[in-house]
């Protein structure tokens, strides 16, 4: 996995800039445009978001925001974010149990 290979190598320091930088965006940078539709653009955009939300754990809102470009009615939209985010966090505990993190302390 990508993700444990960059997670296991990035000092401590740097994170918390990269952590810093990416609430920043959030909150005052423009909403990422997203056009297509097609599987490719799909498994794109979600091995993205999968993959920073191992660094900076909130990618709820780059979910939403792709996800709110296409358009979906309320029921839909939500069923839809809510298993995207459901599948990262089982992605992000398997990266996080395979480097070692012990969920119980």
């Amino acid at each position: 996995m990508l993700s444990t290979t960059v997670l296991t190598q990035i000092a401590l320091e740097p994170m918390k800039i990269v952590l810093a930088i990416f609430i920043f965006y959030l909150l005052w940078g423009p909403k990422p445009k997203f056009s297509g539709t097609s599987p490719s653009v799909r498994l794109i955009a979600g091995l993205s978001t999968a993959f920073l939300s191992v660094f900076v754990g909130a990618s709820g809102p780059i979910v939403s925001s792709y996800l709110y470009t296409k358009e979906y009615e309320k029921l839909k939209f939500t069923a839809t974010f809510s298993s995207c985010m459901a599948l990262q966090y089982v992605l992000k505990a398997a990266v996080f149990s395979v480097v070692g993190f012990a969920f119980l302390d």
